[in-house]
């Protein structure tokens, strides 16, 4: 057993990571602009539908719409206004419950030593992808913040019925938060079921007693979101997906983000390629470690079995229902189950090596490093044409007061929800936003066009001429 002090240490080192990272969040959410998707749900959903209208997906509502996401965001509108650390609150507290959520499992592995405490922490939190979705007013934060919660509620039951509620109420929330959630859902409950199964306490009228809570909260999730998903199914609105496979659309998403910072993204099939080969070590420790029910195994156990059956399971969605494959931001599920059972094969098996404190602590200041690489200030990763929104909205706004004009101002598809979303406040007084086709058309006749960087800018140059340069495009004026 380890001394009070140890425990204390575990706590001072952990909390200090937690803050820093709920405050790289919160950073996020207060300075940096609106998004696309941010900004339609906005427009869409919270100052264009009422509530009910949200919950029943009314007037054929996109994907876009994650409806606890939506109704929060209305929430945080009514309350506090709808400046964006208003809008993106319901998230940046959703990473305070995953921080928690790491914690509880974390604490509940008496024999971590501290440098391998420090490494959990650090892998789980130090993920500068993963974590941008604390900062942004979307569902995905909400779901994996949920989630985890649910997870480790599951993981450190006893065999109250009220816990598995609590955690039923927690998974089922992280479904209504992002529906691509609904197939982990169901691999956590399998997971959970499985494991009472063969090591639980051995009562009939228990068991059956939690197996009818599970058919319960699946019957009230089911008659709350079973019309919108069929209709975004028939639609092929249900999420942002690809149609490769597993590995390669899934997994292969998240190893490419994992190395983008630095700069190795061509390895990604490696990592790629190493996600099956991880499935089968956790299995195989289950099955040479079955008569040890210690905390790290059933760490490995729930971890494991959950993402092989998650796994499974988009395969048969894919195969039965043509839902496409997770990818990038829907893909992000994955990665926090990864981590653990990485990082629980890990610990089980450096536990009693001598060097374990070197190695751990070699690994979490790796993983540290690799964050600082990845973690980008002013922009977030899937959205980074959008980190200059303010800054052409300012540049214009300032123009035309100092000349008492308004001046119009058009821009392609991808930015125009956020000048939408900043308009409707009235932040940059003097723009009047124009309609626009989808395509791009140098023609259109703006006092000012701003034109992201990939789509060119040599046809613009007949009627316009360059004004002012950002990071990621250039805003022309009108000759």
């Amino acid at each position: 057993m380890y001394s009070p002090s140890s425990t204390r240490a575990k706590g001072f080192v952990y909390s200090c990571l937690a803050l820093c990272f709920l405050a790289l969040a919160a950073y996020k959410a207060y300075f940096l602009a609106f998004t696309h998707d941010e900004s339609l749900s906005y427009l869409d959903y919270v100052i264009g539908r009422n509530s009910w209208e949200v919950i029943s997906f009314a007037h054929n509502a996109s994907a876009n719409n994650h409806p606890l996401n939506s109704l929060l965001m209305k929430g945080c509108n009514t309350l506090f206004g709808a400046a964006e650390w208003a809008l993106r609150l319901p998230n940046l507290l959703a990473g305070a419950l995953f921080a928690y959520a790491l914690w509880r499992l974390l604490q509940a592995l008496p024999r971590l030593s501290l440098p391998l405490f420090f490494l959990g922490g650090s892998w789980l939190l130090g993920q500068a992808y993963f974590n941008d979705f604390f900062s942004l007013a979307r569902g995905y934060g909400l779901s994996y913040g949920f989630f985890l919660l649910a997870f480790a509620q599951l993981f450190l039951l006893k065999s109250s019925l009220k816990g598995l509620a609590a955690a039923l109420l927690l998974a089922c929330l992280s479904v209504y938060a992002n529906f691509s959630q609904l197939v982990p859902l169901l691999a956590l409950l399998a997971s959970y079921t499985l494991y009472q199964l063969l090591f639980g306490p051995n009562r009939k009228a228990h068991l059956f007693a939690q197996l009818g809570l599970m058919v319960l909260a699946l019957l009230g999730l089911g008659a709350a979101i079973a019309g919108p998903i069929s209709g975004l199914i028939e639609r092929k609105e249900l999420y942002f997906g690809g149609e490769k496979g597993l590995l390669q659309d899934t997994i292969g998403s998240l190893a490419k983000h994992q190395l983008q910072g630095l700069g190795l993204e061509q390895y990604s099939f490696l990592l790629c390629y190493a996600y099956p080969l991880l499935l089968l070590l956790g299995l195989l420790f289950l099955v040479l470690k079955r008569k040890e029910n210690s905390p790290i195994y059933r760490l490995i156990f729930m971890s494991s079995l959950l993402l092989s059956l998650m796994s499974i399971g988009h395969i048969l969605a894919h195969k039965l229902f043509g839902v496409r494959f997770l990818i990038d931001r829907t893909a992000l599920i994955y990665l926090p189950f990864i981590q653990l059972l990485s990082f629980a094969l890990f610990a089980a098996l450096v536990q009693k090596w001598r060097l374990q404190s070197w190695l751990a602590g070699g690994f979490a200041l790796l993983q540290l490093y690799i964050f600082a690489q990845s973690w980008q200030p002013h922009a977030f990763r899937e959205w980074t044409y959008d980190q200059d929104n303010k800054a052409i909205l300012a540049a214009v706004s300032e123009l035309a007061q100092k000349e008492q004009k308004t001046y119009s101002l058009g821009t392609y598809w991808l930015n125009l929800p956020s000048f939408r979303y900043y308009q409707q406040r009235g932040c940059y007084p003097g723009i009047q936003l124009m309609n626009y086709r989808a395509e791009f058309d140098a023609q259109a006749h703006f006092d000012f066009y701003y034109i992201y960087a990939p789509y060119g800018y040599e046809a613009l140059k007949q009627d316009y001429r360059p004004y002012q340069s950002f990071a990621e495009g250039q805003l022309f004026r009108h000759r």
